[in-house]
């Protein structure tokens, strides 16, 4: 409801979504193998929680529940999918770490900023 608010001229939420969710598809499908080898459950989990607030912000009205209710669920999909993102991120970082030091043969990358990181 405040993205409504905000947006007015030509441009309208449906369209928004429209091209955030063939962007999602189109990284989803080139990326699939890496993401999957990296950290599926992470990046699958995020995407669906911030899909589940979507639908919620898109069927507000429609949800049989109080208002606040339905915001604070919708709310609540947006943080944990969020958070779920920070993790898939963090484990994507870590692999290309990983892959560097493996390439370098440096695990330690004397003379920068990098330390070498324990993969658990």
């Amino acid at each position: 409801m405040i993205f409504s608010c905000y947006m007015t001229g030509i441009f309208r939420k449906g369209l928004y979504l429209v091209v955030y969710a063939v962007f999602a598809l189109t990284l989803l499908v080139r990326y699939f193998r890496s993401i999957m080898e990296i950290e599926g459950f992470a990046f699958l989990s995020a995407g669906c929680l911030l899909a589940l607030s979507i639908y919620f912000d898109l069927n507000q009205r429609k949800i049989p529940f109080d208002y606040g209710q339905v915001q604070t669920a919708e709310e609540g999909f947006r943080f944990v999918g969020a958070a779920s993102w920070l993790i898939d991120s963090r484990h994507s970082a870590l692999d290309a770490l990983q892959r560097v030091q493996v390439k370098t043969g440096n695990p330690d990358f004397e003379g920068t900023a990098c330390t070498r990181i324990n993969l658990p």
